[in-house]
């Protein structure tokens, strides 16, 4: 399995990207259009599906990493932002 991946990993990186953004911005847009519209921008459960769809490729690139290289890939990773 972590071959397959490894061989497509591009493409496996994007549908997850996808699938956990959306997982969270789907919700959201459930209640923007059915509920309160404007006054629900500011609540903590919009701004947090929102937040949390807007952080899914960080959080997805940094599962894989774990997954395929372990820890010392991910510290390795998180060390190129400083």
């Amino acid at each position: 399995m972590r071959d397959q991946v490894r061989r497509h990993g591009l493409t496996v990186y994007l549908l997850a990207t996808f699938a956990v953004s959306w997982a969270f911005w789907i919700p959201s847009a459930v209640l923007f259009v059915g509920g309160a519209g404007e006054e629900l921008v500011t609540t903590p459960l919009f701004v947090g599906l929102q937040t949390m769809g807007a952080v899914g490729p960080t959080n997805v690139a940094l599962a894989m990493t774990r997954w395929l290289g372990g820890r010392s890939a991910v510290t390795g990773l998180l060390r190129r932002f400083r």
